[in-house]
């Protein structure tokens, strides 16, 4: 890139005030640019709370799911021309998907899933996106052979924090404290957390389980028995974060994630992570042994149960493993390594964008648009499909 880059638009199909992981990465990388000297402009439906983009001077573009998408396509893509945008990152925003040949700054996008409409947005307007960032090696691969993304166009960049722990809490409770964070789904593997629940082991009576997240009634009902553990249901980020912060194990016990934010919230506390090796970044996020343990899928609840224990009876060795996974956060997943990644190739652009296009083909909102979507809405999201709304001329 021959200009020197000043502005840019990151763009997020997630409200910056929403908990979701996607509002947690666009709000990391939008500060550290923001740090370093860059005027962020951030486009994304409109959130209830305007808090954070007032206190960090974040231009907030309104692109709301419920509007006509031409319309909110129109009104963007002046705004790009109109501030001299320098550059563009995407976080599965149909707005900036469809525009992009008729961009001239460059456009790349992070890919935060492989499946369902995100994924085929991710693929969508490929030849128009100077790159696709994945942000595991799993992911990468599938980019590259699912999607037919060119390996040259497809790095891959994780994700990062901008703050970490001073220091970490030493373990003086009789009890560890151990937290999962996850609603009840098969992905997140719920169904081991309940299964490691069900195993009979000593360690239960030497650690006190807080679970986090939406359960159903009748899972509710399953666990509440056992006194060790605690069900908080779905609470405001600030509460999470507060238990997290005092917690001495973060469990992960997810098939398959992107690059986990909660993870790294985790390592960013001092808090050791006993993950899985299902698909994505989690079980390279960490050396195990040394920073947390990586248990085997086939076996999870009793693998982790053993590690839970190994750090119960070996209080020393949980201090240490404390400090060692918040000192591998530092050197590793700071935001800032991530955005200087992306400073890197969005400084290295790959599409020829002299000779834009004019007449664009805009897509619909590609997640549901209302709060109970329908079945034809739940059916176009479980196979990928991506619709259309119609073809404007921006001249």
């Amino acid at each position: 890139m021959n200009k020197i880059m000043k502005d840019i638009l990151i763009s997020s199909s997630s409200e910056p005030d929403g908990g979701s992981g996607i509002s947690t990465y666009t709000k990391e990388i939008s500060i550290s640019l923001k740090k370093k000297g860059y005027a962020i402009h951030y486009l994304s439906p409109t959130p209830k709370d305007k808090t954070w983009l007032i206190e960090n001077g974040i231009t907030h573009i309104s692109s709301d799911r419920n509007v006509a998408q031409a319309e909110t396509c129109k009104r963007t893509f002046n705004y790009i021309k109109d501030n001299s945008i320098d550059a563009i990152i995407n976080n599965d925003n149909p707005i900036v998907t469809s525009l992009a040949p008729a961009l001239r700054c460059p456009v790349i996008s992070i890919g935060h899933m492989e499946k369902r409409t995100i994924a085929s947005l991710i693929a969508y307007n490929v030849e128009w996106m100077d790159y696709i960032v994945a942000i595991s090696n799993d992911m990468k691969q599938t980019y590259t052979t699912r999607f037919n993304i060119p390996i040259s166009k497809c790095p891959v960049i994780h994700n990062g924090l901008n703050k970490a722990a001073e220091h970490v809490s030493q373990s003086n409770s009789p009890k560890l404290k151990v937290i999962f964070a996850g609603e009840y789904s098969r992905i997140k593997g719920a169904d081991l957390i309940i299964d490691m629940i069900r195993t009979v082991h000593p360690v239960w009576s030497n650690f006190e389980l807080n679970w986090y997240g939406n359960l159903p009634s009748n899972i509710v009902k399953k666990v509440a028995s056992n006194p060790n553990i605690k069900i908080h249901g779905r609470v405001p980020r600030n509460i999470l974060m507060d238990s997290l912060k005092e917690s001495d194990i973060f469990l992960m016990a997810s098939r398959i994630e992107g690059c986990p934010m909660s993870m790294l919230e985790a390592m960013s506390y001092g808090v050791v992570p006993v993950t899985s090796n299902g698909k994505r970044a989690m079980k390279w996020l960490i050396d195990h042994g040394i920073h947390g343990y990586v248990c085997d899928l086939k076996n999870w609840p009793s693998q982790a149960l053993d590690c839970i224990n190994a750090l119960h009876t070996n209080r020393t060795l949980l201090d240490d493993m404390k400090i060692s996974v918040l000192n591998h956060f530092k050197k590793n997943h700071l935001s800032d390594y991530t955005t200087d990644k992306l400073l890197q190739i969005l400084s290295n652009p790959t599409v020829d964008r002299s000779n834009p296009k004019t007449k664009i083909t805009i897509l619909h909102w590609h997640r549901t648009r209302t709060q109970k979507p329908t079945f034809l809405e739940k059916v176009y999201w479980r196979l990928g499909t991506l619709r259309t709304e119609t073809t404007i001329n921006l001249l």
